[in-house]
């Protein structure tokens, strides 16, 4: 049986998805050049990537919000998660492969920047993107389908998600914040320390800059801003609420 028929729709989680996918839209659209009008609105732009992050902690909330008190082994939970998400992944490989190889056959000519580490190691590029692994690897996480490099970070959280599970169910609820505002600090202090120390030199980074160390600054965040959910009290009143 398939647990998420088992838990009660949260249909205001569409308005927000809706909102979260504009606003990145947004971002690429302005990383493009095609975004005017008011400043403010260039601005709100400019920050569209948080809606990244936004999906990452409501992916966790549904996971729990569906499996939370539920007898699902690791392995039913990983084919689960496989069969729903890789063969659309797998399907986007193919779409964006003629691009993929285009592009490192002429990046002398395109000369974008994220473009750089496919182009030197097309192997090991591709073998990561296929894995799944190419945000451990920053250079490479925007290589290929570069939209992809969330779902590498979303299959590491796949695959701790059912050792952490029970764990944090036994969690009070004090316990939940003091871990979240931890992994809020972890990830702080790895773009605090970027800032404080320039260790590549650059003042004044900008989304088209793509060095090792700011490729980590950004990637690392999102591998250490995991998702949380509920916990069993909150889903079961979250659940009488919507019946």
């Amino acid at each position: 049986m398939n647990p998420e028929s088992l838990r009660p729709k949260i249909p205001a989680l569409t308005s927000l998805r809706f909102f979260a996918a504009l606003h990145v839209l947004l971002f690429h659209t302005r990383a493009m050049g095609a975004v005017f009008g008011p400043v403010w609105f260039q601005r709100l732009s400019s920050i569209g990537y948080t809606g990244v992050t936004f999906f990452f902690v409501l992916s966790g909330f549904i996971l729990v919000y569906t499996y939370s008190g539920r007898s699902v082994t690791a392995k039913k939970f990983w084919s689960a998660r496989f069969a729903r998400v890789y063969p659309a992944y797998a399907f986007a490989l193919l779409l964006t492969l003629p691009f993929f190889l285009y592009g490192v056959a002429h990046f002398r000519e395109i000369g974008l920047p994220f473009m750089a580490f496919e182009t030197a190691h097309i192997k090991i590029a591709a073998g990561l993107e296929v894995l799944l692994l190419q945000s451990w690897v920053p250079p490479a996480a925007l290589s290929w389908n570069a939209v992809g490099w969330s779902l590498s970070v979303e299959a590491f959280f796949y695959l701790l998600f059912p050792f952490l599970l029970g764990r944090f169910e036994r969690l009070s609820k004090a316990q939940l914040f003091f871990t979240i505002a931890l992994c809020w600090m972890a990830g702080n202090a790895v773009s605090g320390s970027y800032a404080f120390f320039r260790p590549d030199g650059v003042v004044n980074p900008d989304g088209n800059v793509y060095t090792s160390w700011i490729n980590f600054v950004k990637f690392s965040q999102s591998a250490i801003g995991g998702a949380f959910g509920p916990d069993r009290r909150d889903r079961y009143r979250v659940g009488r609420r919507l019946r």
